[in-house]
């Protein structure tokens, strides 16, 4: 082998290292991968992509994570709907008051928080909604989202955030006027 050949043995031994400059890695490394992963000593092309959720309910403009005991959810809202998923049903849970409807646009943001395991999302044009858990301490499909406990009528929040046993509230409109 000429000199100016360097040999690199067991390509697929070290994978991706992208944390270090390119020339401190030893030539097993790769300093970039993408669609593949590094398997029993040999790179293997990823698959792509597969549906996993099923068809939701609604567009999802957000998703958030609900962890409970037994059975994980995901939240996910629509720009007028709520929908929970528990891995093989995507159920309504919209709020059942105030309309039963949400008036989000596709300009208004999603987001949303959790505080004692209970998940919160709001839109900053209605009231921010909470995920009651059912009698026995979980979740379940058949409780609909509702307003937050003594929130005023007339008071929206651009962002809602928790900080340990607090709830915060930011960029304030009250009855139509900005309290930023």
């Amino acid at each position: 082998m000429p000199e100016s050949q360097i040999s690199i043995d067991d390509v697929a031994s070290v994978g991706v290292v992208r944390d270090s400059p390119p020339h401190e890695i030893p030539p097993e490394a790769w300093t970039l991968a993408e669609n593949v992963r590094f398997e029993d000593n040999s790179i293997v092309q990823l698959l792509g992509y597969s549906q996993i959720f099923g068809t939701p309910g609604v567009a999802p403009y957000y998703a958030q994570f609900v962890s409970a005991p037994g059975q994980p959810w995901w939240l996910y809202a629509g720009l007028s709907k709520i929908y929970a998923y528990n891995g093989s049903t995507h159920t309504d849970v919209t709020r059942t008051t105030d309309g039963a409807v949400y008036n989000a646009t596709s300009a208004s943001q999603w987001q949303g928080t959790n505080i004692g395991g209970i998940p919160v999302i709001n839109n900053g044009v209605d009231v921010p909604q909470y995920w009651p858990p059912a009698s026995g301490g979980g979740f379940a499909n058949t409780i609909h989202m509702a307003n937050l406990a003594n929130w005023p009528s007339t008071l929206r929040c651009a962002i809602i955030r928790s900080f340990g046993p607090y709830m915060m509230a930011l960029n304030l409109t009250d009855s139509g006027v900005l309290k930023p």
